[in-house]
């Protein structure tokens, strides 16, 4: 089915170009936090971010998994060469966080989460409702899945992961995570470029002139 085959040339390129460079904006306001040591950034606020990073991936690979191959198919059917190129470029980065995410289990997953939202929202009211969903990286299935607990279950998941203080629990993932030895950190050096997103929107258009 082509979901998108009601769009303008336009349109698919501009959903092209959206779909590549919202992780590239994301990681770009962070990057530089994590990885400049000249700015003696505390390591307690680099796990901070990291949480919010770690989440933002989640949302990424999640993003891929609804468009990437309706949107490659219906580039290849109007033979948009340059965006499938893109796309292809995309599907990279996907996979190089995938390899990060199977890292980390799935119940220290949930605690990233509930932290990275208690951060950023403060009380988390979801936690008190009978059923807590969340949507975790399953390494089994490669996806993403949105788990239900019950209240009982998860709270006995997660009850010991910061048993020695969030910070304890939260770095040794941040620095796996961020190593630079990884294929992840290869492509993060190309998608946080400050000229990322004009590069991408010249090549997605050249599309147009044919």
């Amino acid at each position: 089915m082509r979901i998108f085959q009601n769009k303008t040339d336009k349109e698919l390129i501009n959903m092209v170009i959206t779909l590549i460079t919202d992780h590239s904006d994301f990681i770009k306001n962070w990057t530089e936090l994590i990885y400049n040591n000249d700015l003696k950034i505390p390591s307690e606020i680099k796990n901070r971010i990291f949480t919010i990073w770690f989440c933002g991936t989640i949302d990424t690979v999640s993003q891929e998994e609804q468009n990437y191959l309706k949107l490659l198919g219906e580039c290849k059917i109007r033979d948009f060469q340059n965006n499938i190129n893109l796309l292809i470029q995309f599907g990279n980065l996907v996979e190089s966080i995938k390899i990060q995410l199977r890292k980390v289990e799935k119940d220290k997953q949930l605690g990233i989460i509930l932290f990275r939202n208690t951060l950023v929202h403060g009380r988390i009211h979801s936690v008190h409702n009978k059923k807590i969903k969340y949507r975790v990286f399953d390494s089994k299935e490669n996806r993403t899945l949105r788990v239900n607990y019950n209240q009982k279950e998860f709270w006995k998941r997660i009850e010991n992961l910061w048993s020695d203080g969030i910070d304890s629990f939260l770095e040794p993932l941040r620095i796996e995570f961020f190593d630079k030895n990884t294929y992840y950190y290869n492509n993060l050096k190309t998608f946080s470029k400050p000229n990322f997103f004009q590069t991408v929107k010249k090549i997605g258009y050249k599309d147009l002139e044919q």
